[in-house]
């Protein structure tokens, strides 16, 4: 309460009653809708009070206290929500519905769902006085785009994978992981393949040539025995990045339309479902919100010692590729980096693995 507001109530309670929020005015028998109005209206006013509660239960027994028109005209002259509320539920007469009716203030039963609907009304309150994002340009590709195409789409809009090599056996595999360095990371190619980590398709870690080739050799057995009707294609060679892994994805959901989702990476977003969503377009503002409901974006900030993350360029990232998605949903029905590694700060990130589904 400002001090102006604590002025003004203390004469609306009773001697000795501290004026603080939340206000207990000492009740009495005299205290009926005529008194609440008046402590309501002072209290409504206060420019640092958004919404005013105040516990009152319908008059069914005080013929007196039945006048509707102080609390009519206290609900008239306020631009806030205002409503009454009895900490345990009651049976309502018809007398008190009729009251509730005439005065137009819902009076609600039981200080959860009191305590609920408060929580609502600000949610609520946010989002119809929030600006809108605004919808990317039109449709980039009317038809659809093979991986190689799509990763470098994803890299022209500024969200780069590591160093990468496609190798369609297992020596040109090695001979690619020479070419780029090691130690690297090797990932099965089947487009029968979705999630190459269950079929045993992905090798990390890997510091020779020989290594390579066999992992290469082990993993496409693994594949074809998995999904026996899997195709493998080849191999993709990436050079290791170190970093807090993440996942951003993009789909249209039958009931809501376009998603996005911001979690844990890698295979933790299974255990912990560590995830937050949101409808698309989104703006910084609005990633900046879902990264506060995960508790995984605390290892953005450095935990334990390990240096703080490029959390800009990976707030950047998502609202990009939710971009990106809109702009080819036409035929695009889902894209998933998972994981997305964000280096230090200032180093950006790297989109590992993404995943398309046409």
């Amino acid at each position: 309460f400002t001090s102006e507001t604590k002025e003004a109530l203390v004469e609306l309670v009773n001697p000795g009653m501290k004026i603080r929020n939340p206000l207990d005015g000492g009740g009495g028998a005299g205290f009926g809708p005529e008194q609440a109005a008046r402590v309501c209206s002072i209290a409504v006013s206060d420019p640092n009070i958004d919404m005013v509660a105040w516990t009152m239960r319908l008059p069914s027994d005080r013929p007196d206290f039945r006048k509707p028109e102080p609390l009519r005209e206290m609900l008239v002259n306020s631009n806030k929500p205002i409503l009454a509320f009895e900490r345990s539920p009651y049976t309502p007469t018809e007398d008190d519905l009729k009251f509730q009716r005439e005065t137009g203030i819902p009076f609600l039963q039981g200080l959860e769902a009191t305590v609920g609907a408060l929580n609502c009304l600000g949610f609520y309150g946010e989002r119809i006085n929030r600006q809108l994002p605004e919808l990317p340009d039109g449709p980039i590709h009317a038809v659809p785009l093979d991986d190689t195409a799509m990763i470098d789409l994803l890299a022209e809009a500024g969200i780069p994978g590591p160093a990468t090599t496609f190798a369609s056996t297992p020596e040109e595999a090695a001979t690619a992981a020479e070419k780029i360095g090691f130690p690297i990371a090797l990932k099965v190619r089947s487009s029968q393949i979705s999630h190459k980590t269950e079929v045993g398709g992905v090798r990390l870690y890997l510091s020779a040539p020989d290594e390579v080739k066999r992992a290469a050799i082990e993993m496409a057995e693994l594949a074809v025995r998995a999904v026996p009707n899997a195709i493998v294609d080849g191999f993709t060679v990436q050079s290791m990045v170190d970093g807090v892994e993440m996942l951003v994805g993009c789909r249209t959901d039958p009931m809501y339309g376009p998603l996005i989702a911001v979690g844990a990476g890698g295979i933790t977003v299974e255990v912990y479902r560590d995830v937050a969503f949101r409808l698309l377009p989104v703006t910084t503002e609005i990633v900046e919100d879902m990264l506060l409901e995960l508790k995984s974006s605390a290892l953005l900030d450095g935990f334990r010692g390990a240096p703080p993350r490029d959390r800009t360029a990976f707030i950047n990232t998502v609202c990009t590729l939710g971009d990106l998605f809109l702009q080819n949903r036409s035929w695009l029905r889902e894209i998933e980096i998972n994981p997305i590694t964000i280096l230090a700060r200032g180093d950006g990130i790297r989109a590992v693995d993404v995943r398309i589904i046409r």
